[in-house]
């Protein structure tokens, strides 16, 4: 694992630095290189450059997450432009919440659309999810929320803290905090 680290770290350096320079200013990225490093359970002796540039050459869903927060932090056009073109990204993942906390998570991210009012710390998705709009109102989730594969949250709806929507539950009604959900829960 180790040599197959420093080898792609190696030949995508050139990236890597264009990629840390651009994201100087970190903002919650450093969170979230640490959380995947660590959900990936990669060696930790691993230094900043070497974790950053490794994540953005193994995975496309942490690219996503990684202009995401070039976003969210006010990069210019030109530099998320430069970023797209030196690292594509997962071409199915939509990321448009712009009010998200440290430390996100995207396993699997395709087909899966993030659009909420706002999303808290640790959130833990995986693919073919819709978090998203219902006319008018967008769903807000607390810190600590894990969404399985093919969820949909719908809505005007909260996620409370540390809840888990199973695998294909479809959510248009407030699920609270430390709930399991899975199935439908709706909104009569």
């Amino acid at each position: 694992m180790k040599n197959r680290m420093n080898i792609m770290v190696a030949a995508n350096a050139w990236r890597g630095l264009v990629a840390l320079a651009i994201a100087s200013r970190g903002g919650y990225l450093w969170d979230d290189v640490d959380c995947w490093w660590r959900i990936r359970k990669l060696p930790a002796s691993s230094g900043r450059f070497v974790r950053l540039t490794y994540l953005l050459s193994e995975w496309r869903e942490f690219r996503n997450v990684f202009e995401m927060r070039l976003r969210q932090r006010g990069a210019s056009f030109f530099a998320r432009g430069l970023f797209r073109v030196l690292w594509p990204l997962e071409a199915t993942l939509h990321i448009s919440t712009e009010d998200i906390g440290p430390r996100m998570f995207v396993e699997h991210g395709f087909a899966t659309i993030i659009s909420a009012k706002s999303i808290g710390s640790d959130l833990w998705v995986n693919q073919q999810v819709t978090i998203g709009w219902n006319y008018d109102k967008a769903p807000v989730l607390g810190n600590g929320v894990r969404v399985a594969a093919g969820a949909k949250v719908i809505g005007g709806v909260t996620l409370g803290d540390n809840c888990i929507v199973g695998a294909n539950g479809v959510v248009t009604k407030d699920v609270p905090p430390e709930e399991v959900w899975g199935g439908f829960l709706l909104r009569v």
